[in-house]
């Protein structure tokens, strides 16, 4: 079995998991800001999502089923530590079933598909973060799927998604 690190990343306070916040309420952050670190901890269920996103990219980048990292660890940020069981290899199926399909279906046009992709706006130093995955489907269209591991109800045409879409075309 093997041992998965993944250190503590850099957030925005203008980022797009928060984007449902502060685009309804531009004052928060401010006050996020002003509450440092406090505001922004995440805890078990934050970090059990950052695990099962790990899984998905690993899967994604080496072409493998999430069933093969059975019984591995993944630890995050040196603070929690989560085995690769039936839950997590369920929803990241799921998931990776999902990219795959999209890559299929538009095969024949040379999609390019971006995982964990790291992005920064050009208009403004604190708009960026990283989509999951984006697949851009030359002069077509871009796909930005969302991985939320069945925990929270996606909006498919919410501001995390557009916040991501919004940065993948710049």
């Amino acid at each position: 079995m093997a041992l998965i690190t993944v250190p503590e990343g850099k957030h925005s306070d203008t980022g797009a998991s928060g984007a449902p916040r502060w685009m309804n309420c531009p004052g928060s952050i401010r006050l996020t800001k002003k509450l440092g670190k406090k505001a922004r901890k995440a805890g078990m269920e934050a970090a059990y999502g950052t695990a099962a996103h790990t899984l998905a990219a690993l899967c994604l980048e080496n072409d493998a089923e999430p069933w093969e990292y059975t019984g591995d660890e993944i630890e995050i940020a040196g603070q929690y530590k989560f085995e690769v069981g039936e839950d997590m290899i369920k929803s990241v199926q799921v998931y990776v079933d999902f990219v795959w399909s999209m890559m299929s279906k538009f095969k024949d046009k040379d999609p390019i598909l971006h995982i964990e992709r790291p992005m920064q706006s050009k208009l403004h130093k604190d708009a960026f973060g990283q989509a999951d995955v984006t697949i851009e489907v030359p002069n077509e269209r871009l796909i930005v799927p969302d991985f939320k591991n069945g925990m929270v109800p996606v909006e498919v045409k919410g501001p995390q998604t557009k916040y991501y879409g919004c940065l993948a075309l710049e």
